[in-house]
């Protein structure tokens, strides 16, 4: 961010009010803006039932779907923006952000071989197509010894986003699909709370 404050205020001699003014609000503006947290979290989660966004096809990358955002700062739209309908992160902001997702991976269906779950994430610029993110990809490998074999996932990396307008978007794969693989999110169970499927927190770090 370019500086707005004067050097040359108050100058030499003759100071004026209004300059001094116009200066410290111009600091203010500033260091406000840099301390303002700019943060999003997206979670796929129900109080009451289970959602499991299973794979579909052997080898095909699907898009990971959340229910809604959980939290941003600033409330509006001058950060991030959730695309619902295509599950993409809009970023109205240039600059560096740190990302984490974490998520439930279940296979349902017991026996047989290992199916290979993954997950990667896809950058689009304004003006261009999604593109898969350079060393993004987890892969966890889920065994046939017992049904309903649950794993944690989570993974964390820095990102530069360049132009305003960029959306990021996860996938989830599958080698092997009649195993019933895929994020799963859990209801409550007794004293127990409800299990977020998959939780994105995105946080900007430090401008370009």
């Amino acid at each position: 961010m370019a500086s707005n404050i004067d050097e040359a205020v108050p100058p030499f001699g003759s100071a004026t009010t209004a300059g001094v003014r116009a200066n410290f609000l111009a600091a203010k503006e500033e260091i406000t803006d840099l301390q303002l947290a700019r943060i999003l979290r997206l979670s796929s989660t129900d109080d009451l039932v289970e959602i499991f966004q299973q794979c579909a096809v052997n080898n095909t990358p699907q898009v990971v779907s959340f229910t809604g955002v959980t939290f941003i700062n600033p409330a509006s739209s001058e950060s991030f923006e959730f695309d619902v309908l295509n599950n993409e992160i809009v970023f109205n902001e240039t600059g560096w952000f740190n990302v984490t997702i974490n998520c439930h991976v279940v296979r349902k269906i017991g026996g047989g071989g290992i199916a290979d779950w993954s997950i990667h994430s896809q950058l689009k610029p304004p003006a261009g197509s999604f593109s898969n993110f350079p060393s993004s990809l987890r892969i966890t490998s889920l065994t046939g010894d017992v049904a309903n074999h649950k794993r944690f996932v989570d993974l964390s990396f820095v990102s530069r986003v360049l132009e305003v307008g960029t959306r990021l978007r996860w996938l989830q794969t599958c080698s092997d699909v009649t195993k019933e693989v895929g994020i799963i999110s859990y209801p409550e169970a007794g004293v127990l709370p409800s299990a977020a499927g998959v939780v994105l927190s995105m946080h900007r770090i430090a401008e370009l």
